[in-house]
Protein backbone atom coordinates (compact mmCIF):
# COMPACT_ATOMS: atom_id res chain seq x y z
CA UNK A 1 0.00 0.00 0.00
CA UNK A 2 1.37 3.40 -0.97
CA UNK A 3 1.15 6.05 1.75
CA UNK A 4 0.75 9.47 0.20
CA UNK A 5 1.70 12.32 2.51
CA UNK A 6 0.06 15.71 2.22
CA UNK A 7 2.39 18.67 2.25
CA UNK A 8 1.17 20.91 5.04
CA UNK A 9 2.78 23.92 3.38
CA UNK A 10 0.41 23.64 0.41
CA UNK A 11 -2.64 23.75 2.69
CA UNK A 12 -1.78 26.98 4.55
CA UNK A 13 -2.19 25.32 7.96
CA UNK A 14 -3.84 27.19 10.80
CA UNK A 15 -1.90 27.49 14.05
CA UNK A 16 -3.73 28.35 17.27
CA UNK A 17 -1.40 29.90 19.87
CA UNK A 18 -2.55 30.38 23.44
CA UNK A 19 -0.92 32.57 26.06
CA UNK A 20 0.29 36.16 26.65
CA UNK A 21 0.93 38.14 23.49
CA UNK A 22 4.39 39.08 24.77
CA UNK A 23 5.38 35.40 24.65
CA UNK A 24 4.22 34.86 21.07
CA UNK A 25 5.18 38.13 19.37
CA UNK A 26 8.83 37.08 18.82
CA UNK A 27 7.59 33.99 16.95
CA UNK A 28 5.16 35.69 14.53
CA UNK A 29 7.63 36.22 11.71
CA UNK A 30 8.90 32.63 11.88
CA UNK A 31 5.33 31.25 11.88
CA UNK A 32 4.37 33.34 8.86
CA UNK A 33 7.54 32.40 6.99
CA UNK A 34 6.74 28.73 7.61
CA UNK A 35 3.33 29.26 5.99
CA UNK A 36 1.09 29.30 9.07
CA UNK A 37 -2.03 31.36 9.51
CA UNK A 38 -1.96 32.27 13.21
CA UNK A 39 -4.92 32.67 15.56
CA UNK A 40 -4.17 34.03 19.04
CA UNK A 41 -6.08 33.38 22.26
CA UNK A 42 -5.06 34.63 25.69
CA UNK A 43 -5.98 31.58 27.75
CA UNK A 44 -7.03 27.94 27.35
CA UNK A 45 -10.66 28.79 28.11
CA UNK A 46 -10.80 30.92 24.97
CA UNK A 47 -9.07 28.16 23.02
CA UNK A 48 -12.14 25.95 23.39
CA UNK A 49 -14.22 28.36 21.28
CA UNK A 50 -12.73 28.64 17.75
CA UNK A 51 -13.86 25.32 16.30
CA UNK A 52 -17.19 26.72 15.10
CA UNK A 53 -15.48 29.32 12.89
CA UNK A 54 -12.07 27.81 12.17
CA UNK A 55 -10.25 24.50 12.10
CA UNK A 56 -6.73 24.79 13.52
CA UNK A 57 -4.17 22.20 12.48
CA UNK A 58 -2.12 22.49 15.69
CA UNK A 59 -2.33 24.21 19.07
CA UNK A 60 0.63 25.76 20.89
CA UNK A 61 0.09 26.75 24.52
CA UNK A 62 2.48 28.80 26.65
CA UNK A 63 1.65 28.18 30.30
CA UNK A 64 2.94 26.87 33.62
CA UNK A 65 2.39 23.17 34.24
CA UNK A 66 0.26 23.59 37.35
CA UNK A 67 -2.89 21.59 38.05
CA UNK A 68 -5.27 24.26 36.74
CA UNK A 69 -3.55 24.51 33.36
CA UNK A 70 -3.11 20.74 33.05
CA UNK A 71 -6.85 20.39 33.61
CA UNK A 72 -7.46 22.70 30.65
CA UNK A 73 -5.00 20.70 28.56
CA UNK A 74 -6.98 17.57 29.35
CA UNK A 75 -10.24 19.29 28.32
CA UNK A 76 -8.70 20.42 25.05
CA UNK A 77 -7.46 16.90 24.35
CA UNK A 78 -10.97 15.50 24.83
CA UNK A 79 -12.21 17.92 22.19
CA UNK A 80 -9.58 17.42 19.50
CA UNK A 81 -6.95 15.01 18.20
CA UNK A 82 -4.76 17.62 16.46
CA UNK A 83 -1.19 18.19 17.71
CA UNK A 84 -1.06 19.92 21.11
CA UNK A 85 2.33 21.43 21.99
CA UNK A 86 3.15 23.07 25.33
CA UNK A 87 5.79 25.72 25.99
CA UNK A 88 6.86 26.37 29.56
CA UNK A 89 9.72 27.69 31.70
CA UNK A 90 11.95 25.52 33.85
CA UNK A 91 9.54 22.65 34.48
CA UNK A 92 10.82 19.59 36.32
CA UNK A 93 10.50 16.06 34.97
CA UNK A 94 7.43 15.05 37.07
CA UNK A 95 5.54 18.13 35.78
CA UNK A 96 6.47 17.33 32.18
CA UNK A 97 5.30 13.74 32.63
CA UNK A 98 1.96 14.98 33.98
CA UNK A 99 1.61 17.23 30.93
CA UNK A 100 2.04 14.24 28.62
CA UNK A 101 -0.50 12.30 30.67
CA UNK A 102 -2.96 15.21 30.35
CA UNK A 103 -2.76 14.94 26.56
CA UNK A 104 0.18 17.02 25.33
CA UNK A 105 1.97 15.68 22.25
CA UNK A 106 5.16 17.59 23.03
CA UNK A 107 6.52 19.77 25.85
CA UNK A 108 9.18 22.34 24.96
CA UNK A 109 11.18 24.46 27.36
CA UNK A 110 11.61 28.18 26.80
CA UNK A 111 13.69 29.87 25.58
CA UNK A 112 13.58 28.34 22.12
CA UNK A 113 14.60 29.90 18.81
CA UNK A 114 11.60 30.93 16.66
CA UNK A 115 12.68 29.03 13.48
CA UNK A 116 13.10 25.83 15.51
CA UNK A 117 9.65 26.16 17.10
CA UNK A 118 8.04 26.86 13.72
CA UNK A 119 9.81 23.82 12.25
CA UNK A 120 8.63 21.59 15.10
CA UNK A 121 5.04 22.81 14.70
CA UNK A 122 5.15 22.17 10.95
CA UNK A 123 6.59 18.69 11.54
CA UNK A 124 3.66 17.84 13.83
CA UNK A 125 1.15 19.19 11.30
CA UNK A 126 2.80 17.25 8.48
CA UNK A 127 2.67 14.09 10.56
CA UNK A 128 -1.01 14.63 11.37
CA UNK A 129 -1.78 15.09 7.67
CA UNK A 130 0.15 12.00 6.50
CA UNK A 131 -2.77 9.66 5.80
CA UNK A 132 -3.29 6.93 3.16
CA UNK A 133 -5.22 9.04 0.65
CA UNK A 134 -5.81 6.19 -1.78
CA UNK A 135 -7.98 4.42 0.82
CA UNK A 136 -10.19 7.46 1.51
CA UNK A 137 -12.08 8.43 -1.64
CA UNK A 138 -14.24 11.57 -1.76
CA UNK A 139 -17.82 10.93 -0.73
CA UNK A 140 -21.02 12.55 -2.02
CA UNK A 141 -24.56 12.51 -0.73
CA UNK A 142 -27.54 14.82 -0.22
CA UNK A 143 -25.77 17.44 -2.31
CA UNK A 144 -22.64 17.45 -0.13
CA UNK A 145 -19.16 16.41 -1.28
CA UNK A 146 -16.56 15.50 1.36
CA UNK A 147 -12.91 15.69 0.28
CA UNK A 148 -10.62 13.75 2.66
CA UNK A 149 -7.45 15.26 1.21
CA UNK A 150 -8.29 18.74 2.49
CA UNK A 151 -10.92 17.87 5.14
CA UNK A 152 -13.33 20.10 3.23
CA UNK A 153 -17.08 19.82 2.66
CA UNK A 154 -18.60 21.41 -0.43
CA UNK A 155 -22.24 22.36 0.10
CA UNK A 156 -24.89 22.34 -2.65
CA UNK A 157 -24.47 26.12 -3.01
CA UNK A 158 -20.74 25.64 -3.69
CA UNK A 159 -19.56 26.93 -0.31
CA UNK A 160 -16.40 25.17 0.93
CA UNK A 161 -16.27 24.44 4.67
CA UNK A 162 -13.09 23.23 6.37
CA UNK A 163 -13.57 20.61 9.10
CA UNK A 164 -11.58 19.72 12.17
CA UNK A 165 -10.13 16.21 12.38
CA UNK A 166 -12.91 15.05 14.71
CA UNK A 167 -15.62 16.63 12.55
CA UNK A 168 -14.15 14.94 9.49
CA UNK A 169 -14.01 11.52 11.17
CA UNK A 170 -17.62 11.80 12.32
CA UNK A 171 -19.02 12.99 8.99
CA UNK A 172 -16.99 10.50 6.93
CA UNK A 173 -18.26 7.65 9.12
CA UNK A 174 -21.89 8.70 8.65
CA UNK A 175 -21.52 9.24 4.90
CA UNK A 176 -19.96 5.79 4.44
CA UNK A 177 -23.18 4.42 5.99
CA UNK A 178 -25.50 6.82 4.20
CA UNK A 179 -29.11 6.37 5.31
CA UNK A 180 -28.14 3.85 7.99
CA UNK A 181 -27.91 4.68 11.71
CA UNK A 182 -24.57 4.37 13.50
CA UNK A 183 -24.67 3.89 17.26
CA UNK A 184 -23.16 6.36 19.71
CA UNK A 185 -20.86 3.69 21.12
CA UNK A 186 -19.39 2.95 17.69
CA UNK A 187 -19.03 6.64 16.86
CA UNK A 188 -17.14 7.22 20.11
CA UNK A 189 -14.80 4.36 19.27
CA UNK A 190 -14.23 5.37 15.65
CA UNK A 191 -14.03 9.14 16.16
CA UNK A 192 -12.26 9.43 19.53
CA UNK A 193 -10.86 5.95 19.92
CA UNK A 194 -12.54 5.57 23.31
CA UNK A 195 -15.48 3.82 24.88
CA UNK A 196 -17.65 4.70 27.81
CA UNK A 197 -20.06 7.39 28.96
CA UNK A 198 -18.81 10.30 26.81
CA UNK A 199 -22.06 11.08 24.99
CA UNK A 200 -21.73 14.82 25.68
CA UNK A 201 -18.61 14.90 23.49
CA UNK A 202 -20.64 13.51 20.62
CA UNK A 203 -23.53 15.91 21.15
CA UNK A 204 -21.23 18.93 21.16
CA UNK A 205 -19.55 17.72 17.96
CA UNK A 206 -22.92 17.22 16.25
CA UNK A 207 -23.99 20.71 17.34
CA UNK A 208 -20.87 22.27 15.79
CA UNK A 209 -21.26 20.33 12.54
CA UNK A 210 -24.90 21.29 12.19
CA UNK A 211 -24.00 24.94 12.71
CA UNK A 212 -21.48 24.64 9.88
CA UNK A 213 -23.42 22.49 7.40
CA UNK A 214 -27.14 22.70 7.90
CA UNK A 215 -29.24 25.44 6.24
CA UNK A 216 -31.41 25.25 9.36
CA UNK A 217 -29.56 23.59 12.27
CA UNK A 218 -32.84 23.21 14.18
CA UNK A 219 -34.29 21.13 11.34
CA UNK A 220 -31.25 19.17 10.11
CA UNK A 221 -31.39 17.44 6.73
CA UNK A 222 -27.82 16.05 6.67
CA UNK A 223 -27.08 14.80 10.20
CA UNK A 224 -30.16 13.01 11.47
CA UNK A 225 -30.67 11.96 15.09
CA UNK A 226 -31.92 8.38 15.45
CA UNK A 227 -33.57 8.23 18.90
CA UNK A 228 -32.21 5.51 21.13
CA UNK A 229 -29.46 4.61 18.64
CA UNK A 230 -27.21 7.41 17.44
CA UNK A 231 -26.96 9.37 14.19
CA UNK A 232 -27.36 8.88 10.45
CA UNK A 233 -26.56 10.83 7.31
CA UNK A 234 -29.60 11.77 5.25
CA UNK A 235 -33.01 10.13 5.26
CA UNK A 236 -33.48 6.47 6.14
CA UNK A 237 -32.96 4.00 3.30
CA UNK A 238 -36.10 2.42 1.89
CA UNK A 239 -36.60 -1.10 3.09
CA UNK A 240 -34.20 -0.63 5.97
CA UNK A 241 -34.74 -3.46 8.45
CA UNK A 242 -34.45 -1.11 11.42
CA UNK A 243 -31.97 0.81 13.52
CA UNK A 244 -29.18 -1.77 13.30
CA UNK A 245 -25.95 -0.18 12.06
CA UNK A 246 -24.63 -1.70 8.86
CA UNK A 247 -21.36 -3.61 9.04
CA UNK A 248 -18.36 -1.37 8.47
CA UNK A 249 -15.98 -1.80 5.58
CA UNK A 250 -18.32 -2.35 2.62
CA UNK A 251 -17.36 0.94 0.96
CA UNK A 252 -13.66 1.11 1.80
CA UNK A 253 -12.50 -2.48 1.46
CA UNK A 254 -10.54 -3.27 4.67
CA UNK A 255 -12.36 -3.39 7.97
CA UNK A 256 -12.96 0.16 9.26
CA UNK A 257 -12.19 -0.65 12.87
CA UNK A 258 -8.70 -1.97 12.21
CA UNK A 259 -7.66 -0.01 9.13
CA UNK A 260 -9.27 3.41 8.70
CA UNK A 261 -9.42 4.68 12.29
CA UNK A 262 -5.63 4.92 12.89
CA UNK A 263 -5.21 7.19 9.86
CA UNK A 264 -8.15 9.62 10.25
Amino acid sequence: MEIVGIRAETLHPVLLVVGPEAVWSPFQAAFQQAGFTVIHRLNPMEALAPWVSSAPDAILIASPLDEEHLCWIHRLRLGTVIPLILLTFGADEPSILRAYEAGADDVLLLPIRPPLLAAKAMAWVRRAWSIPLNTLPPLTGQGLTLDPQTRTVFRPDGQAIRLTVLEFRFLYTLMVHQGQPVSMDRLLRWVWGCQGDEKDLLKRLVYRLRQKLEPDPKAPRFIRTVPGVGYAFGPAERGSPGPRPRKIGTSLGPDWDHFVTPFL
